[in-house]
């Protein structure tokens, strides 16, 4: 996982050592793959649906996919029929 810290510190008179003055932890990662494989499922009469999909490589970063349905006039009438 790409990760790296940064920190600041100063150097004071008479001290031994430096001074941590500030620290920042920095993750980093790549942008997701478009989505391929998609296959949803709908079950009778169960109001819900399943998809799955192959995501591509390793982003290193939290990755939220959303699913959009579009439902037209046919559809709807052929599911309800």
């Amino acid at each position: 996982e790409p990760h790296a810290s940064m920190y600041c510190t100063a150097e004071c008179p008479k001290h031994f050592q430096e001074t941590l003055i500030c620290g920042k932890d920095i993750s980093s990662g790549y942008p997701p793959d478009i989505p391929d494989e998609v296959t949803c499922v709908i079950y009778e009469y169960s109001g819900n649906m399943t998809c799955t999909w192959n995501a591509g490589k390793l982003t290193y970063i939290d990755t939220k996919y959303v699913v959009h349905v579009k439902s037209d006039t046919f559809c709807s009438r052929h599911f309800q029929g």
